[in-house]
């Protein structure tokens, strides 16, 4: 399918690519508003795609990954605490 809007705000219809073309004979298929089309695929993809099971897997992936990074960034605390110490400790005479 094809877009047959120019972008200056007004009703876009997709509009079937032989009623843009030669073959006007061979679709009998009707335009569609792009709201439509939009809530269509939409409503798609949160049915077929989008599943409580994938959804699930998704998000313990992601909290997976969070809690990983969240190690990798403490440890960098320790390293940076450490130092801080060790300058602190150094600067003492002179504060």
């Amino acid at each position: 399918m094809s877009n047959d809007g120019d972008g200056r705000g007004e009703t876009v219809y997709f509009r079937s690519v032989y009623l843009t073309g030669k073959l006007t004979d061979g679709c009998g298929s009707h335009n569609l508003l792009r709201e439509r089309t939009d809530a269509l695929v939409l409503s798609t993809l949160a049915e077929k795609v989008f599943t409580e099971k994938r959804v699930k897997l998704m998000l313990e992936q992601m909290a997976k990954r969070q809690r990983a990074s969240r190690t990798v960034e403490d440890q960098q605390l320790l390293v940076l605490r450490k130092e801080e110490d060790e300058i602190d400790a150094g600067l003492g005479p002179f504060v």
